[in-house]
C-alpha cells in the first residue's frame, strides 16, 4: 500500500533528481533531511521528522519513477529520474490503482488516458 509519506517523498526526490541529475542514496538522504526547502515557515523538515537510509532506498527501489543507473566502487547506487513519458507508460501498463501514485503522476496519467480516448 502506498503511504502518503512515501508518495510525498517520491514527489520531492523525483523533482530534485530532475533538477540536479543522478545522485547517490546518501546524497539524496542528506538533501531530504537537511537542505530541501520547507513547505512553510511553521513546518519542520522531513515529513516531519526526517527519514533514514533504509526509508529512502526503499522508496527509490520500489518506485517506477527512479532508475538505478550504476554502482560506485563503494557499492552505492547512483539513482536518476526516469522521463515522465516513460513513467506514465509504465504506470498505465502496470494496471495499478491510480491513487497509488504521487499526485503529479496521477494528473499525467489522467491526461494521457484522456488523449487516448479522444
Amino acid at each position: 500500500m502506498a503511504r502518503p509519506q512515501h508518495k510525498r517523498m517520491q514527489h520531492r526526490l523525483y523533482h530534485h533528481l530532475l533538477e540536479r541529475g543522478p545522485m547517490t542514496t546518501r546524497q539524496l538522504l542528506e538533501w531530504y533531511n537537511h537542505e530541501r526547502p520547507q513547505l512553510s515557515p511553521t513546518h519542520a523538515k522531513g515529513a516531519q521528522h526526517g527519514s533514514t537510509m533504509q526509508g529512502v532506498s526503499g522508496v527509490l527501489r520500489s518506485s517506477i519513477l527512479f532508475d538505478a543507473t550504476f554502482e560506485t566502487l563503494e557499492g552505492a547506487k547512483i539513482w536518476s529520474a526516469r522521463p515522465l513519458s516513460d513513467v506514465v507508460e509504465r504506470a498505465i501498463l502496470s494496471k495499478r490503482k491510480i491513487k497509488k501514485f504521487p499526485h503529479f503522476l496521477q494528473l499525467a496519467i489522467k491526461e494521457k488516458l484522456q488523449e487516448e480516448s479522444e
